[in-house]
């Protein structure tokens, strides 16, 4: 059994590590509206590189159910194909 004392720290903790979680979560969603807002602004041609890659291609024909992952910081894969 916890005595007062034993439970008043429990919370306390509970409530801190609570915190911690909600910042977290915040700053996470505060980077992914950063990315949005970007999204909103990019050049005109931007993305259509992917619709040209065999990859892309074979994935968006194919029967099957699966994932195309395509990953990486914006305008990373632009400059890699210049």
């Amino acid at each position: 059994m916890h005595d007062g004392l034993t439970l008043i720290f429990i919370i306390e903790k509970a409530q801190r590590v609570y915190e911690q979680n909600v910042q977290t979560l915040e700053h996470g969603m505060d980077s992914q509206n950063d990315a949005f807002e970007e999204t909103l602004h990019r050049e005109p041609g931007t993305c259509q590189w992917i619709f040209k890659e065999e990859d892309y291609r074979e994935w968006h024909t194919s029967e099957k159910n699966s994932m195309l992952w395509v990953s990486a910081n914006g305008g990373m894969l632009e400059f890699a194909n210049r």
